[in-house]
């Protein structure tokens, strides 16, 4: 582990996990967010879409803190790897974001009943998220 921390690119981490953190803004805002939205009211959930500030902060920095560990997670994977390339990087993403997130947010899912678009609204975040993080980390070490 000590090899691990002398040899990260801490500015490569921080730059993984603004880009994760900005790839939600995006996805949850201009690409899907009505459709994302509309799947939850289908349900019977309300999005709040004027949140309180406290519980806006309290949303936006759990937010930056869990792209901050997915992005020193996937330091660490790349590390261990030996990864250099982006395509390799691409390949890291694909095997952490399916391995770990999509595939335990759809077990989770079929359990509670939600539709196939909403697994794929809310998997396919953290899977494009590890996959930039990925390749990030990958070419910038």
């Amino acid at each position: 582990m000590n090899a691990f921390c002398s040899q990260l690119n801490y500015w490569a981490v921080l730059v993984s996990t603004f880009a994760y953190f900005m790839l939600g803004w995006l996805w949850f805002g201009a690409l899907f967010g009505k459709m994302w939205m509309a799947e939850h009211e289908r349900l019977g959930k309300k999005i709040e879409m004027k949140p309180t500030s406290s519980s806006m902060m309290l949303m936006m920095g759990s937010s930056v803190l869990g792209a901050f560990v997915v992005s020193a997670a996937t330091a660490f994977v790349v590390y261990r790897f030996g990864v250099s390339t982006a395509v390799s990087g691409l390949k890291i993403g694909l095997l952490t974001g399916l391995g770990f997130s999509a595939s335990t947010m759809g077990v989770a899912m079929s359990w509670e009943g939600k539709s196939l678009k909403l697994f794929l609204l809310d998997s396919g975040y953290p899977l494009v998220g590890a996959i930039v993080s990925g390749i990030i980390l990958s070419v910038w070490r």
